[in-house]
């Protein structure tokens, strides 16, 4: 009987040994560091400055002149952002340089007309694949037989356009800049009433996470 009993508590102990794990699988443990997130940024660059002087300034223009003037946007971030423009309220200042014409009322701005155009390829003329913005708030795109509109400098006041063009940022393809181009003209017939006569308004671009 005792040799039975010592057999069942050596069975009992054996079993018990098998239960507790003696035995392991096999494992293996990496460990990835340095992870986290980081914000990427829009930077609009005017002329490539934060904080640019007057885009435009044309003094002394007469009646049949005509020209344009440009200003460069770039985006100096790392991501893309959607383009937007818009004016300030024109401003007429009368002239007062003491001729019988000036009446102290501003005409220049009823008078003078201009266009305002996103040159994309930055080419220096109006080209395809340009947008012409017009003082109605549409944008027209230059297919290859578009003409600029041109209006009176005082019909673009308070205007303003969105999602123009897009500009890719430093981790995306170009193009990154474009030019902003105010073409402008005085009509050859405006006459004495804008001797001494002038404009001013501002002009604001926005960058938009695309």
């Amino acid at each position: 009987m005792k040799r039975i009993l010592m057999s069942m508590m050596i069975i009992m102990v054996v079993a018990g040994m098998i239960g507790g794990g003696v035995y392991a699988a096999f494992s293996d443990t990496e460990t990835s560091s340095g992870n986290g997130l980081a914000a990427g940024t829009l930077d609009l660059d005017v002329d490539g400055v934060d904080s640019p002087p007057a885009m435009f300034s044309i003094t002394n223009m007469k009646p049949g002149d005509a020209s344009s003037d440009f200003a460069v946007l770039s985006n100096s971030g790392t991501i893309s952002g959607t383009l937007g423009i818009s004016l300030s309220t024109i401003t007429n200042v009368g002239g007062s340089g003491g001729t019988e014409y000036e009446d102290g009322i501003g005409h220049l701005g009823g008078v003078a007309t201009i266009a305002i155009y996103i040159d994309v390829d930055q080419s220096g003329t109006w080209t395809a694949g340009d947008v012409n913005l017009l003082s109605d708030l549409s944008k027209v795109t230059h297919t290859g037989t578009e003409t600029l509109d041109y209006q009176t400098i005082d019909s673009y006041s308070g205007d303003s356009w969105t999602s123009i063009v897009t500009l890719a940022g430093s981790l995306t393809p170009p193009p990154d800049a474009v030019n902003l181009v105010i073409a402008w003209n005085i009509p050859s017939g405006a006459g004495n009433s804008i001797q001494g006569d002038s404009v001013s308004f501002s002009v604001t671009a926005t960058l938009t996470q695309s």
